[in-house]
């Protein structure tokens, strides 16, 4: 791994981290809704998959244990890596035209991921259902703003492709 990939990996869960942790909307009960989906989902659009789940995974992580949601913080790195990995794999791998399935797919995982965290927590498969709602909103807001990110960085790469080689 040069230099380059390193830093791009480094901001990259930084980028993360902060998107969770400083544009945070409470939800009564369960968690927090946050826009460091985005992040990840622009990233692994960018990156590698096991550079994605690294930023995914561990800058959500980090945002869980500063936040005082520590006893989520494992589950995070696992459901927001595979979130990443998935991502990145599949964007990279789809034909040009069906690339943006791709943020869906990490939705999904993020939305799944976190039904079965809640259920596992909360011993209850019903009780968890309006987090599942909060983290549709999170997804959704995310996936755009990813999109819209994503487009634009690539006529920026593509004016200036040396500065954006990794």
């Amino acid at each position: 791994m040069n230099i380059k990939k390193i830093v791009v990996c480094g901001f990259g869960t930084a980028m993360v981290f902060l998107l969770t942790v400083f544009i945070v909307v409470p939800m009564p009960a369960m968690g927090y809704v946050n826009f460091g989906d985005s992040g990840i989902l622009l990233f692994a659009s960018i990156v590698n998959p096991l550079a994605a789940a690294f930023i995914g995974g561990v800058g959500s992580a980090m945002a869980d244990i500063y936040l005082g949601y520590s006893q989520y913080a494992l589950f995070t790195l696992i459901i927001k890596g595979l979130e990443g990995l998935f991502v990145a794999y599949l964007f990279h791998k789809l034909p040009y035209k069906y690339r943006f399935l791709s943020f869906g797919v990490g939705i999904l995982v993020m939305i799944g991921g976190y039904y079965i965290t809640d259920v596992i927590l909360l011993s209850d498969f019903i009780a968890v259902l309006p987090a599942v709602q909060g983290n549709l909103i999170q997804g959704s807001v995310s996936l755009v703003l990813a999109a819209v990110a994503q487009v634009t960085f690539q006529k920026v790469a593509s004016k200036h492709p040396a500065l954006f080689k990794l």
